[in-house]
């Protein structure tokens, strides 16, 4: 595994899929990150997500100068040194994405693994603890994109007879439906443990109520 200190630092253009609010404590959050590595951001605001996320790809294509594109939803409350974790992953780390949880008890982590017949299933919180306990960067197969990044040659090179999002019966979400689709195109997909996100509810949803939740489903099957 490629240290992250080792590889020059990339520009990043930020996207951000909104849906007319956004919440004081993201704003606040995002005021205070560290934002050098940051050159640019595209923002739609009330379209559907899918549309939402093809406008995004379709608009940051039109920059130059960028080599990661970083999805950053609004409910997502991530460290403050995400970006300058993000900016050194190399090109062959091609998505790779944040930890972070369900807003809903268990409150399962959004990293999931493919079973036997390809539906994706989230890791457990056992999985959770020890690569949390050990930061790095996790093979998996898909991952929510609430803080996500993609290197920029996936999105230039991708297949254009298929759908870069969507969704069906297998893939719920257009995240998993973009991860899945990635990997079958060779791209390798991770996520970093070494950033963990809180996820806004009323509350933020963190690593701790993922660990309480699993702690309180352990002793009820004692």
């Amino acid at each position: 595994m490629v240290k992250q200190d080792t590889i020059m630092k990339q520009n990043l253009i930020m996207g951000f899929p909104l849906y007319h609010q956004v919440p004081a404590t993201f704003f606040a959050q995002w005021l205070q990150m560290e934002r050098g590595p940051v050159m640019g951001a595209v923002v739609v605001n009330g379209s559907y997500i899918t549309t939402a996320m093809g406008m995004i790809v379709e608009n940051a294509l039109n920059h130059k100068d960028w080599e990661r594109l970083v999805i950053l939803e609004h409910d997502m409350i991530p460290p403050l040194d995400a970006f300058e974790k993000i900016s050194r992953y190399s090109p062959e780390q091609a998505v790779v994405g944040s930890m972070y949880f369900n807003h809903e008890a268990p409150f399962n982590a959004m990293v999931y693994v493919e079973d036997s017949t390809g539906f994706p299933e989230p890791i457990s919180s056992q999985t959770v603890k020890e690569w949390c306990d050990k930061p790095a960067l996790y093979p998996c197969d898909g991952l929510g994109f609430g803080l996500t990044s993609i290197a920029r040659h996936v999105l230039e090179d991708w297949d254009p007879n298929v759908p870069m999002f969507g969704m069906d019966k297998q893939f719920g979400s257009h995240d998993l439906w973009f991860c899945h689709y990635a990997s079958q195109q060779g791209y390798k997909v991770y996520v970093d443990s070494g950033i963990v996100c809180d996820h806004l509810t009323e509350v933020p949803i963190g690593l701790s109520q993922n660990q309480q939740a699993a702690q309180v489903i352990l002793n009820d099957e004692i």
